[in-house]
């Protein structure tokens, strides 16, 4: 995605939402964006695709949420833990979902979103028609995995024994895939999870 972010697809500005142009009209993937529409997945953003100077834009109402970026920088340690279950629980129902493609997702945390009131995840799904790829969910996972890492190391509660086992739980990529890490950490006591985790690698 990054790639054709820089080719193939435009972000332009449009107020509070967040929308992008496409440069090649035949990238338009228009049953994938019928089934998005018609799917009404709770982690995908909801989309109006419209021409504009003879291109094919498409708006994600963004207004009303805040960037996952964002939101962690002032979350505390709890909120930070739950926030990225979410996350993965939200990566999990789209890579699972046989009429989407996780490489149409764009995986920069200052374009995933989230739902104040519930900390639910909101992702933008660009449809558009390219190939799926077995390496693909791979390498999405293991984007998001460094994006995650980089920014929670440079949190100010960093230094908290659940983020920094966090942080060690994430890079362990060998051994855990995101949705496992997420089915590890939706517990109710975390921190005593984290900490058992560590106990054991360090054993």
């Amino acid at each position: 995605m990054k790639r054709l972010l820089d080719e193939q697809i435009f972000e332009v500005s449009d107020g509070n939402n967040t929308s992008y142009l496409l440069k090649n009209l035949d990238m338009f993937y228009d049953i994938g964006f019928r089934v998005m529409k018609n799917q009404k997945s709770g982690s995908i953003l909801d989309c109006h695709q419209l021409k504009y100077n003879g291109k094919i834009k498409f708006v994600f109402f963004t207004d009303g949420f805040t960037k996952l970026s964002d939101l962690l920088l002032r979350a505390d340690a709890d909120y930070v833990v739950s926030i990225i279950v979410n996350l993965i629980r939200a990566i999990d129902e789209i890579e699972t979902n046989g009429f989407f493609n996780i490489a149409c997702v764009d995986s920069r945390l200052d374009h995933i979103f989230v739902d104040n009131r519930t900390l639910s995840i909101r992702m933008i799904y660009i449809p558009i028609n390219i190939p799926k790829n077995g390496m693909l969910k791979a390498e999405f996972e293991n984007d998001i995995r460094t994006q995650l890492i980089r920014l929670i190391q440079g949190l100010p509660q960093v230094n908290s024994v659940e983020l920094d086992s966090l942080i060690n739980i994430l890079r362990d990529g060998k051994i855990l895939t995101l949705n496992e890490v997420g089915k590890y950490l939706h517990s109710d006591s975390i921190g005593i999870k984290i900490l058992e985790n560590e106990r054991l690698n360090q054993s």
